[in-house]
């Protein structure tokens, strides 16, 4: 039985791909790193390509402060918000993110979609993010639930291995762009909504 969902924000509720590689773009150019060499680390978070192409913290803030702009106007993708509002009627729902807890709270609050989650939990609020299991486990211990009534909603294969070894359901979200590997599990809203509470 699905009585929690979790999601992920980037590229599943909201579509921040303009907003990620606007900043990433401006960031890169800054820097003169190629794209292509960056291209690894997405869906992991921000701090690893930070520790691996030397960005220093001014210039992290910079990046950061850039894309937290963005994303605060990034839109919601089409019919993410009557999803959410029939949801919360009918499980406890949270947030699983690879970014920082402030720039998840910015994300959500731009969309205007906050006050619709229990909990958000951000890689810096386990000792490991994506695509470990960690974030999930500590939103069950927090929720005080078995993680088996849990389904997790995502857009990468990162989020897939998280959902899988910490022993949720896992679901991609078809209303969002999707690689090929993730297609077999998308899901359209109404199925979401369907499965949920059951």
């Amino acid at each position: 039985m699905i009585k929690h969902v979790i999601f992920d924000i980037d590229g599943t509720l909201i579509d921040t791909k303009g907003a990620f590689l606007g900043a990433l773009d401006a960031a890169l150019l800054r820097k003169g790193i190629k794209c292509g060499d960056i291209l690894p680390y997405f869906s992991l978070p921000l701090a690893d390509a930070v520790r691996d192409f030397g960005f220093t913290q001014s210039e992290y803030d910079e990046w950061n402060a850039d894309y937290a702009d963005r994303l605060s106007r990034a839109p919601l993708f089409g019919g993410v918000r009557e999803m959410i509002e029939t949801l919360s009627g009918k499980v406890r729902m949270a947030l699983v993110t690879s970014r920082k807890h402030e720039i998840a709270h910015i994300g959500l609050e731009g969309a205007g979609l906050l006050k619709y989650f229990d909990r958000i939990i951000a890689a810096d609020d386990v000792a490991r993010p994506k695509p470990a299991p960690d974030p999930i486990l500590e939103y069950a211990k927090g929720a005080g639930c078995d993680v088996k009534e849990t389904a997790f909603v995502g857009d990468s294969v990162h989020d897939k291995e998280c959902a899988e070894s910490a022993g949720a359901a896992f679901f991609a979200p078809g209303w969002a762009p999707l690689s090929d590997g993730l297609k077999k599990y998308a899901v359209t809203a109404e199925e979401l909504i369907a499965a949920a509470g059951k």
